[in-house]
């Protein structure tokens, strides 16, 4: 991911949350010793179901603008324009909320 729009460490703490949060669903609903090697796959794949768009969009995004940011000011200030919508979710995110 390019730096243009700043968020590698957003990305981070975002996947930290959004972590955190699909593990403390399977150990809340088991007792810690009996969680199995098949509990914690679903984990992590539950964790990249819900991350993947975000982030694959957000790497889009990014390029995008370094590209734009090489040839002017006023064509970044147009892309920006244009796609109002993915800043708009960019920087609304909010994390899942838990499900137990």
């Amino acid at each position: 991911m390019t730096p243009s729009l700043g968020q590698g460490a957003n990305v981070g703490l975002e996947d930290a949350l959004e972590l955190g949060s699909v593990l403390r669903n399977i150990i809340l609903g088991n007792d810690i010793d009996e969680i199995t090697k098949n509990d914690l796959l679903a984990c992590i794949n539950a964790f990249q179901r819900a991350r993947n768009a975000r982030v694959a969009e957000i790497h889009y995004f990014s390029r995008e603008q370094a590209l734009k940011k090489q040839t002017s000011d006023s064509s970044l200030k147009r892309y920006q324009e244009l796609n109002a919508g993915f800043f708009k979710r960019l920087y609304g995110w909010e994390p899942a909320l838990p499900t137990k």
